[in-house]
């Protein structure tokens, strides 16, 4: 039981400490983003996030409700890289970021789901 308790909160520290680390460097860089960029740093985001998300829980805690827990936080944090964008950023390149990184999480999150 608590190895499941540890890994609900290292799971959840690491998304938060992800999705922090994340917008700093989105919101940073996000101005000067080309759509290839957007696309790749938002596919590449989403994917990182949606494999924390589906893998620790379904290894270490094996109960749904946390895994669910997790994947709404999961959802919240591939968004919130383009939560309050910068002024410059007059194109909203980081929201657009955000969707992207958004849109492969709940695809690779449902395929997680379907394969495990």
């Amino acid at each position: 039981m608590l190895i499941r308790v540890v890994a609900f909160v290292v799971c959840w520290v690491t998304i938060f400490a992800f999705g922090s680390l994340a917008r700093r460097i989105v919101r940073k860089n996000a101005p000067f983003y080309a759509p290839t960029n957007i696309l790749i740093v938002g596919s590449v985001y989403g994917t990182a996030l949606a494999l924390v998300v589906g893998l620790i829980p379904h290894f270490f805690i094996g109960s749904w409700w946390a895994t669910v827990v997790l994947w709404v936080i999961g959802f919240l944090a591939a968004n919130y890289i383009g939560y309050q964008f910068d002024k410059i950023d007059w194109a909203e390149k980081s929201g657009q970021t955000a969707m992207i990184a958004a849109a492969t999480y709940i695809i690779l999150t449902v395929g997680l789901f379907l394969l495990l």
